[in-house]
């Protein structure tokens, strides 16, 4: 699929030009996140870029969805992201045309997103997946509630997509601050908490700790130490990035084990 590369700028040159006048409806910019349990969340720098490499996943797939709806040349943000190892914002902006639907659009999105962290978190977690010692299906939970899609749309009105752009900011940040609070998934009451980040209960079960040393690395646990499913992926999904050589030049180069 080929995503437009074309800037702000060059949409609203093909506007005025009369190229989007008649076709073009609202404006859509949704953002992903939170940002900051990615980083709460890890505990090495190859954790952080794990984080950050997921993150840009997971954003391009959404990009993806939104260019297939409402076609290449309306992503307006991200631009140039058809080659595969190209880094996406988590930050999305679209022009929806006329006739289609803008909340499908971004259930759609959303669609997407959800599928590509699942399929991510199924391929981390393949390395600890035939242990008895971690409780797999309240991880799993955790991981589906880690990422939030937030989504406005705008008129384009009078032509003026910087405009537009910055009224969708607007109600975006107001979106975030008014967001829909929901009781978690999962059930662990009395489970310790994250040794990292203290957000979420931990996955790991007791007898994990009276095993040996390679049981627990298998987690990236050390002595008393507890993780939640999201501290779990990320130690998990590094090493996968890392044996399956989707890694960085800098990690494949320096060779780490």
């Amino acid at each position: 699929m080929t995503i437009s590369t074309h800037t702000i700028s060059r949409h609203s040159t093909c506007r005025i030009h009369g190229q989007l006048t008649h076709s073009m409806g609202p404006v859509v910019v949704g953002s992903l996140g939170p940002v900051q349990d990615f980083i709460a969340a890890a505990r090495r720098c190859q954790d952080l870029w794990y984080g950050s490499w997921l993150l840009s996943s997971l954003s391009r797939a959404v990009a993806d969805a939104l260019a297939e709806e409402c076609g290449s040349e309306s992503l307006v943000f991200p631009g140039a992201v058809s080659k595969r190892d190209t880094a996406v914002a988590n930050k999305i902006m679209t022009l929806v045309p006329v006739g289609l639907s803008t909340v499908q659009i971004a259930e759609q999105a959303h669609g997407a997103l959800g599928m590509r962290l699942r399929q991510l978190r199924d391929e981390a977690f393949q390395r600890i997946d035939s242990s008895n010692l971690w409780r797999k299906s309240e991880a799993l939970l955790q991981i589906d509630d880690l990422v939030e899609w937030n989504w406005v749309c705008v008129s384009l009105t009078g032509g003026d997509l910087a405009a537009s752009r910055r009224a969708a900011e607007r109600l975006l940040a107001a979106r975030k601050n008014t967001r829909t609070w929901t009781s978690v998934s999962w059930r662990l009451a009395g489970e310790r908490k994250s040794s990292v980040d203290g957000l979420r209960e931990s996955v790991l079960k007791q007898e994990l700790y009276t095993t040996k040393r390679a049981q627990r690395a298998r987690f990236g646990v050390r002595n008393d130490e507890r993780l939640c499913g999201v501290s779990c992926s990320s130690v998990a999904g590094r090493i996968w990035v890392r044996t399956t050589q989707r890694a960085s030049p800098l990690l494949r180069s320096r060779r780490l084990h």
